[in-house]
């Protein structure tokens, strides 16, 4: 008599790579910014921003401002930090080693990356701040 066995993996293993994977391996370039919906319009150094998610589990954003030479930029601030998988599929919290900047939950998408964020201006009104990102 020959008995034959086979087991399967659970397809969650693989949608967490994959996951991963499409967080990691690149850098994510911002390429929207709205304001209460209304869309920013960012200047040449603003558009440098970016975000890379490294394997180990931590991301650097980088942040651009003009200098003094004509038409040119400088890395003005480069923040750093943890991100991990979140309850929810295709999200991702991330903390800021620095508690200068709130922490956020990102959202990837097919081909883009966002997150969004409220803050009280000097009139005491909430504004809804969005971002996304593209490789």
């Amino acid at each position: 008599m020959l008995t034959f066995a086979t087991t399967s993996c659970s397809d969650d293993d693989e949608k967490e790579d994959e996951k991963q994977v499409a967080l990691t391996g690149g850098v994510w370039k911002i390429t929207f910014f709205s304001i209460d919906g209304d869309l920013q319009v960012l200047d040449q150094c603003e558009r440098l921003e970016t975000f890379e998610f490294l394997e180990n589990g931590t991301f650097v954003q980088k942040l651009y401002s003009s200098n003094d030479a004509e038409d040119g930029c400088d890395l003005d601030t480069e923040r750093k930090g943890k991100w991990v998988n979140s309850t929810r599929v295709k999200f991702f919290d991330l903390t800021f080693d620095e508690d200068t900047f709130q922490n956020i939950t990102m959202n990837l998408g097919i081909r883009s990356l966002g997150y969004g964020y409220d803050v009280q201006n000097e009139d005491q009104l909430l504004q809804s701040y969005s971002v996304d990102f593209e490789k």
